[in-house]
């Protein structure tokens, strides 16, 4: 294109339209959480990081099928796909005949992941032999995730539509979840321990059977090239 100081050079731009999508729906999700529920928002991040919040937020009704809980999980749910696509096409983890097929994917992959760890809920239960920790741990779980997605929001909407190292925004996104694991876990042995009086041992074999092994399987077929299909 001829301009008045000489010619101009286009550059070439990659739109990633589902993502767009995608991070769009999420942002309005959380806008109208934000609107409607502006006190639960900000009760659901304390209850991550103090068990007196989340205790509170349990009495006061709190219910996973409700549109504040279901609208955040949707928030999670996008953004740990978005950010998980990201990585795989840096890393080329999963191969497939079209690339576009990652990201939806990830969104059915995690939809699965959280329905596998509300009926894993129950097993666990059957070492407590517990009810009330049962309830417990879910609604700590699912305050977990949910701000989680909080936090990842603004990491993957960073990562496409920033000038900032992706390296930095990358290494943030992994440390979000792991130190909310990290206070998840110091939680169940610092509050669960004298409420529940279960053992270090049942808290390692529930760790085993429905935290690591999981991970450690999934990391090891991504490290072995196993998900490569086309």
């Amino acid at each position: 294109m001829d301009t008045a100081y000489g010619v101009a050079i286009p550059r070439e731009v990659s739109y990633n339209v589902p993502v767009f999508i995608l991070l769009t729906g999420a942002c309005i999700l959380l806008l109208a959480v934000y609107l409607l529920y502006y006190k639960k928002v900000l009760q659901l991040v304390q209850g991550v990081f103090s068990y007196g919040s989340s205790r509170q937020l349990q009495r006061e009704g709190y219910s996973f099928f409700k549109f504040f809980s279901l609208s955040l999980t949707g928030v999670y749910i996008i953004c740990a796909a978005v950010f998980f696509s990201y990585l795989n096409e840096k890393q080329g983890w999963i191969t497939l005949t079209d690339d576009r097929w990652v990201l939806p994917a990830s969104i059915v992959f995690l939809g699965m992941l959280l329905i596998f760890k509300k009926l894993s809920a129950p097993v666990f239960a059957l070492f407590l032999k517990n009810r009330k920790a049962l309830t417990d741990y879910f609604f700590q779980y699912s305050f977990s995730i949910k701000t989680e997605g909080l936090l990842l929001l603004p990491v993957c909407l960073l990562l496409y539509y920033s000038s900032v190292p992706s390296a930095y925004l990358v290494a943030l996104g992994l440390a979000v979840p792991a130190l909310i694991f990290v206070v998840r876990i110091g939680r169940i042995l610092t509050w669960g321990r004298p409420e529940y009086g279960f053992s270090v041992f049942h808290l390692v074999l529930y760790l085993c059977t429905v935290e690591i092994i999981p991970l450690a399987v999934f990391i090891k077929v991504l490290a072995a090239g196993w998900l490569q299909f086309g």
